[in-house]
């Protein structure tokens, strides 16, 4: 697996944490909405722009649209919350 290396060759080593198999945690986990958290003064179309930019090395990586959609949705309930 290359994240191990990805993560130490971008000197993130201890700042970012990635679930040790492809496609991310478990997506009936609370984890999108404490990511979410992270994303509130981003715009979601900015987000969604990222996504189609970097479409293929998600799909790679294993992160399927619908995974992404649901990270979506979290997104934009906690920017509802914060407005």
């Amino acid at each position: 697996m290359e994240w191990p290396w990805v993560i130490e060759k971008q000197n993130l080593k201890g700042v970012l944490e990635l679930s040790p198999r492809y496609g991310g945690p478990d997506p009936d986990s609370d984890w999108f909405n404490k990511e979410a958290e992270g994303f509130v003064e981003i715009p979601i179309d900015l987000i969604k722009e990222l996504y189609r930019k970097y479409y293929f090395d998600f799909v790679a990586a294993g992160y399927s649209p619908t995974f992404v959609e649901k990270f979506l949705i979290a997104v934009k309930n906690v920017q509802k919350t914060a407005s």
